[in-house]
């Protein structure tokens, strides 16, 4: 995987891209009323459940539906090996339907290569579709592309990240405040970061590794702020 200049540490690993897109995978769902069923049994393991509820939603072009084959071939839950190339041909039918969790699957497996050609630029591709139907996630990844200097200059990754967090994502802001502290890409500003902790933390639970890091975020920029007047 490709390296950049810019390594956000704060006492933790560094960002990694392809460990960051799939911590937001974790949390993506697709939700429509007739998949439900189908998704619920995907979710508590039942998986001959999952594939009898998908028949039908398959058979009728459902896109949530072949989101969801592509997830179950992925991890080998379809009735076979766990098969890359597979799930990435479920995508694409799912993505070409209007699927935003697709769309970021896609993402994905470009950027790591697996199933399809490793790719940045088709990556980006598909981020940019998911960010224009209102994808916190997808600015949230383009934004640590940035970072990583791929797809454009690190320049850009604030502004990625603060339309992140304009449509909801907190882990967003854990990211922009972490910039913020350690005086990278923007200048180093304690109760800017502090205030991007608040408002992550007010985003509710966040899930690893972002909610380690918030912690982190906290303490360190509350100790670094200048004392009261």
């Amino acid at each position: 995987m490709k390296t950049g200049p810019f390594s956000l540490h704060l006492g933790s690993p560094a960002v990694g891209l392809v460990s960051l897109a799939l911590a937001l995978l974790a949390g993506v769902g697709a939700a429509r009323a007739d998949f439900d069923d189908a998704l619920r049994a995907f979710e508590r393991g039942d998986d001959a459940r999952a594939r009898q509820e998908l028949r039908p939603l398959l058979a009728a072009d459902n896109p949530a539906a072949f989101w969801l084959a592509g997830r179950m071939a992925e991890a080998g839950r379809g009735g076979g090996p766990p098969n890359a190339a597979e799930a990435a041909k479920w995508y694409r039918r799912a993505a070409d339907g209007g699927s935003v969790p697709a769309m970021l699957s896609l993402a994905v497996l470009h950027l790591e290569g697996r199933g399809v050609p490793q790719s940045d630029a088709r990556a980006g591709d598909w981020l940019r579709k998911a960010a224009g139907r209102g994808s916190a996630q997808a600015l949230l990844l383009t934004g640590a592309m940035r970072l990583e200097g791929r797809l454009g200059p690190a320049s850009d990754a604030p502004g990625y990240l603060r339309k992140a967090m304009a449509a909801g994502s907190g882990e967003a802001a854990v990211l922009l405040g972490e910039l913020y502290l350690a005086g990278k890409v923007v200048p180093r500003d304690p109760a800017e970061a502090y205030r991007l902790a608040l408002f992550a933390e007010g985003k509710g639970r966040l899930g690893e590794p972002f909610a380690a890091r918030l912690g982190r975020l906290l303490a360190q920029a509350a100790s670094d702020l200048p004392p009261a007047q």
